[in-house]
């Protein structure tokens, strides 16, 4: 390699690339969706971004949290056809119990996709 390049295998992020492949594979069936929805989300705090998404019925969000630190972050969701029950992280299962605004935990730097869980549907 030139000088002051690392082979890619030996970088600290190398062993990640699996997980981050099949975390991308999970979510591409919402990430191919059309890019607009007749429904909004907003995160408090601006280190915070916020996409939204329509899939099979039910809302989902595209979480991205820039900052360094970690932070709860409060999402207001507007519009959507339903008052969702939870906000489902669809990379680990794990539920937050939502309504119309709920709180997100998010690690420094974090990413996800979470279903916003319509009443009487399956987790």
């Amino acid at each position: 390699p030139a000088d002051g390049v690392m082979p890619i295998e030996e970088t600290d992020w190398y062993a990640e690339l699996p997980t981050i492949r099949a975390q991308i594979t999970q979510a591409l069936p919402v990430l191919r969706g059309p890019h607009w929805t007749s429904w909004h989300a907003a995160a408090s705090g601006g280190a915070t971004r916020v996409g939204t998404r329509d899939h099979q019925g039910e809302g989902y969000l595209i979480v991205v949290h820039e900052s360094d630190v970690s932070e709860n972050i409060s999402i207001t969701v507007s519009g959507l056809p339903y008052t969702p029950v939870a906000a489902q992280n669809c990379f680990t299962g794990a539920e937050t119990p939502a309504s119309s605004t709920f709180t997100l935990n998010l690690a420094p730097r974090a990413t996800g996709v979470y279903r916003l869980r319509a009443p009487g549907s399956a987790p």
